[in-house]
């Protein structure tokens, strides 16, 4: 047999943290966050339908369907507009993701830091990432939120997360169980369950009454109406006896 001399490749792996799915996580957060104001921002600065009152049958009746749907959309859109409790969990939301946050390690980080900033003010507190490449605006910067996740993942997420637990927490806040008020709910639920249900009462109450008055006045217009009934029955006999009498005279 022959000696062969065989000759191995030297292959080096390098096992790293996939800092690109983080950054993908992160970015996917801010547009759910984005969407979120956007939909509330837009009950809030709704155009006012002041011109617009329910329509009444007699209305409908000379409308389209479309028309009817555009004019009762139009109102409904704009029930929440300058909502007081829209504007404070806007407020406290940009509020929050105001806030900067230390690390462990004693380094102090905002949100800015990782260039992840606000846009113009017609938008209403929306999140833009520098480098952003699906950003026309903001992409031409230089991408800090990529880089701090690549030299130092851990600090970067701890500060991130921490920002965020500050968000999250002035939501619970906001939305804390009270004597008026379910937990998780931003409006005063409970006060409205407690006016409807006084409503409904009232009106139980006025059916009553109504129908108390009706049948009071239905009793009194039928015991008229036999009278009535009556003394015409009496007035023709007397009428009549009158007539003969004069006849006969």
């Amino acid at each position: 047999w022959n000696e062969q001399t065989v000759d191995y490749d030297v292959v080096n792996i390098t096992v790293g943290k996939d800092t690109s799915s983080t950054y993908d996580m992160i970015k996917e957060a801010l547009q759910k966050y984005n969407e979120l104001i956007d939909e509330m921002n837009g009950l809030y600065h709704a155009k006012s339908a002041r011109d617009y009152k329910p329509l009444t049958d007699e209305q409908k009746a000379e409308m389209t369907d479309d028309q009817i749907e555009k004019w009762e959309k139009t109102i409904k859109d704009s029930l929440l507009r300058n909502d007081s409790s829209i504007n404070s969990i806007l407020s406290g939301m940009r509020t929050a993701l105001r806030s900067s946050y230390k690390t462990s390690s004693g380094n102090e980080y905002s949100l800015s830091t990782f260039g992840i900033v606000t846009g113009s003010y017609t938008e209403y507190g929306k999140l833009h990432i520098y480098g952003d490449k699906d950003d026309s605006s903001f992409g031409v910067y230089t991408d800090r939120l990529q880089k701090a996740l690549d030299e130092n993942p851990e600090e970067a997420m701890e500060a991130l997360s921490g920002i965020f637990s500050n968000l999250y927490a002035t939501l619970t806040d906001k939305c804390a169980k009270t004597s008026i008020s379910s937990a998780l709910t931003f409006y005063n639920d409970k006060q409205y369950t407690a006016n409807l249900k006084t409503y409904e009462d009232k009106i139980k109450e006025m059916d009553k009454r109504i129908a108390t008055l009706e049948n009071r006045y239905y009793k009194q217009f039928t015991a008229m109406e036999k009278a009535m009934a009556e003394l015409q029955s009496q007035t023709s006999s007397l009428q009549s006896m009158l007539g003969l009498n004069m006849g006969n005279n």
